[in-house]
């Protein structure tokens, strides 16, 4: 369903999901969404149709009436990391973390290469897993087929120390029946596994959750066989407030992914008129003056802050929220929580592609031009030629770090949330214990302490061998 050719695709990764209607949903930087037929896709999707993503796609999504895709499988077809669109790595590796598994296709004419084996390295690092697909078998015997199968995990075993699965695939003719042979026994048990992990990861937030309740009829109990007052039980305030506090930190940092990477749109005119001066310098000292170069690490040198700004806030933000859980669990019985998520992934700056277009040749009167003439002569160069491109470079770049950060502060968000609910569950009611009926929290008690039985015996073992 996807155009396929010699040339790339763009930056923009393809997110293939079930749908009721074949269709694509073309989402961009600044105009309003469209929805389009499949076979309108090349002209936003690849980079013959759309070259160096002029039309400032920033999303596309892709859904099919596939019963496969219905299990809840989505596809997202990446640029290859060796691709001429080099943005289209860069989004490649940001994707990686968020990944369950990465299917690295191999061109069988073309052999497992170095770009392949660094993007299965980086699955493993990000915490995924791995499978590779050797594509157009139906060109090679079956016994060229094993050889190939075996050539690549001798190599994944000798340079990566990994076991990956290896497949031969086509999709052309009889040979079509390797494809679903893959899809029916490598693809699918993956997923009803990777249903049983989400399983037992709720069971453990639930088993958590129950510990807690339990944790706070306990200390009701208590409360009531010494004879204590409610009025001299205080709520953990300190706590509670950290918890709340964790809260607006989230939203704040919500509101900062905006604006911070809104501040590298606006530095266009900047950046033209330090790399004018610079170009500028250069023309006056040399014959020999690389303006692309220079204009490339004007450009990384100015977008260096707002881009660690991005980083800094991810990381004031995790490390604000890792307090306040530590202020919870301070004045509570549970244990330390878990180490909240690092960022991974950040987008790469990569002006190398922008940098090629510009081209500054000396004035063949520069001796008649003072130093300022000369920097306003190529101000104005850049302006006319270049001001569209870098502005579209800023753009997407910029959509590519917002993105990045919704993503790191929604899994903070996740790991913080199952935290703290398991805290306020115990102490936010505390100031209200009144006088408990002690048959109906012993009863209470009784039921949750049977239930944790239960299921520690039925419990299933789950990834032993």
């Amino acid at each position: 369903m996807l155009p396929i050719g010699v040339t790339p695709v763009t930056a923009i990764p393809t997110r293939i999901s079930h749908g009721p209607v074949a269709e694509a949903g073309i989402e961009f930087a600044e105009a309003q969404p469209q929805i389009i037929p499949l076979s309108e896709l090349p002209e936003f999707a690849t980079e013959q149709k759309n070259p160096g993503n002029k039309k400032h796609v920033t999303r596309i999504f892709v859904k099919l009436p596939s019963e496969r895709l219905s299990e809840g499988v989505t596809f997202v077809d990446t640029p290859g990391l060796g691709s001429l669109a080099v943005a289209g790595a860069e989004e490649t590796i940001a994707y990686l973390p968020r990944c369950d598994l990465g299917i690295v296709l191999i061109d069988a004419s073309a052999g497992l290469t170095q770009d392949d084996l660094v993007v299965v390295q980086a699955l493993y690092q990000a915490g995924a897993s791995a499978m590779l697909l050797i594509s157009k078998a139906d060109l090679f015997s079956v016994a060229d087929r094993e050889r190939m199968i075996e050539y690549v995990k001798t190599n994944l075993r000798n340079q990566l120390q990994v076991e990956a699965p290896v497949h031969a695939v086509s999709v052309f003719g009889a040979d079509a029946a390797l494809c679903d042979r893959w899809f029916e026994s490598e693809l699918r048990p993956f997923l009803a596994q990777h249903h049983e992990f989400a399983i037992a990861s709720r069971k453990r937030k639930i088993g958590a959750l129950r510990e807690a309740v339990a944790g706070a009829l306990e200390r009701r109990l208590h409360v009531a066989s010494e004879g204590i007052s409610a009025d001299n039980i205080t709520a953990p305030v300190e706590a509670i407030e950290a918890l709340r506090s964790g809260d607006r930190i989230l939203e704040r940092a919500q509101g900062e992914a905006f604006f911070l990477t809104r501040k590298i749109t606006k530095m266009q005119p900047a950046i033209i008129d330090a790399a004018a001066q610079k170009i500028a310098a250069g023309l006056v000292e040399s014959d020999d003056v690389d303006a692309g170069s220079i204009f490339a690490g004007t450009l990384t040198a100015m977008l260096a802050e707002p881009v660690a700004g991005t980083l800094r806030s991810i990381e004031q933000t995790r490390d604000a929220l890792a307090e306040a859980m530590q202020v919870a669990a301070s004045v509570s019985d549970k244990a330390i929580p878990d180490e909240l998520p690092k960022p991974a992934g950040m987008p790469m700056l990569d002006a190398s592609e922008i940098s090629k277009k510009v081209l500054i040749e000396k004035p063949a009167v520069v001796s008649l031009f003072g130093k300022g003439m000369l920097a306003s002569h190529v101000r104005r160069r850049l302006e006319n030629e270049y001001d569209r491109a870098l502005l579209e470079f800023l753009s997407l770049y910029a959509n590519r770090l917002r993105r990045w950060m919704e993503q790191s502060i929604s899994a903070l968000h996740t790991a913080f949330a199952a935290s703290a609910d398991m805290h306020r569950v115990q102490f936010e009611n505390a100031p209200a214990l009144g006088s408990p009926d002690i048959s109906a929290v012993q009863n209470d008690l009784r039921i949750l302490r049977e239930w944790e039985a239960v299921n520690q015996e039925s419990r299933p073992v789950i990834g032993r061998t």
